[in-house]
């Protein structure tokens, strides 16, 4: 009889653990990117029957489904929105040396949105509700503009021909390396940002376009 009392209570100590967990364990908070980007999406999801679309089972499912779609929609966007996705990106790297150095070393649309989140209310609320159109384009069902080939690559060529003959050679050796130093990463993405805002609106836009779609998805 002690022994299946014994038994019995070995039994409760795991499933009271268990139970001390699933109550005491702390709900994950979403981040003020996060908070933007939902409020952002939230007329897209309701006015675009957005769940039927993306086949969600529930609200929530849909929500976190939007969110992926959207931080990965930039390519979908028209010339006004590249220039302000860019704009927004130079404006995080002139932020912070660390987040200029993750740009140019491979940062996701969301780790430039926390970073956007930095630099006030105002700036984040524009870049979330720049996303939700992406993403209102993609669910549509819009196929994504062509990308020009070779933006990228002629972009990098401009900002090596902006540059002083000493200087060149570095950049150009540079751009192809994947461990230059933080510093040098933000140097790399100035000089290429600033050669890439003198050019004609067409190959800016071929060239924010190609870029954005280079991202690394989240």
């Amino acid at each position: 009889m002690k022994l299946r009392i014994f038994r019995g209570i070995l039994l409760l100590v795991p499933l009271g653990l268990c139970g001390w967990w699933f109550w005491s364990r702390e709900v994950p908070v979403s981040s003020d990117f996060e908070v933007a980007l939902d409020h952002a999406l939230a007329p897209v999801i309701e006015e675009r029957a957005a769940q039927a679309k993306l086949g969600a089972s529930t609200s929530t499912q849909t929500r976190l489904m939007a969110r992926q779609l959207a931080v990965s929609s930039v390519a979908y966007l028209g010339p006004r929105d590249l220039e302000l996705w860019a704009e927004l990106r130079k404006r995080v790297a002139l932020s912070s040396p660390r987040a200029c150095g993750k740009l140019w070393k491979g940062a996701d649309e969301t780790f430039i949105g926390s970073a956007v989140a930095e630099l006030g209310h105002d700036t984040l609320t524009t870049y979330a509700e720049m996303l939700s159109r992406g993403f209102a384009l993609r669910l549509e069902r819009r196929p994504l503009p062509a990308i020009a080939p070779g933006a990228v690559e002629r972009g990098v060529a401009a900002a090596g021909a902006s540059l002083p003959e000493a200087e060149r050679a570095a950049f150009e050796a540079d751009v192809r390396r994947p461990d230059v130093s933080d510093e040098r990463a933000c140097e790399l993405l100035l000089t290429l940002s600033r050669a890439v805002e003198t050019l004609d609106v067409g190959a800016r836009t071929d060239f924010y376009r190609a870029l954005s779609s280079r991202m690394k998805q989240p």
